[in-house]
């Protein structure tokens, strides 16, 4: 695990829903990637001050933000064009 794009997209991807678990905290995520949780706690910090991901005030875990589904549309959108 190399450079900080690397680790965000890792990050984004182990945010991903999994059956009834929709929000994850620092310390899963670091377990779950090998990246040091406080460069996790760092990128999800950054990624909520971008609308990315959305932190629950009451748990302190993070689940993904409107920004990836409003990207995620944009994407969908520009591959008709293709």
């Amino acid at each position: 695990m190399s450079g900080v794009v690397e680790r965000l997209v890792t990050i984004l991807k182990l945010l991903v829903p999994e059956g009834n678990k929709k929000e994850w905290g620092a310390s899963e995520i670091a377990l779950r990637s090998g990246i040091p949780v406080g460069t996790v706690h760092r990128i999800l910090l950054d990624l909520k001050k971008n609308g990315m991901v959305i932190q629950n005030d009451s748990n302190k875990k993070f689940r993904l933000g409107l920004l990836i589904m409003e990207l995620g549309l944009i994407a969908r959108s520009n591959l008709s064009i293709m």
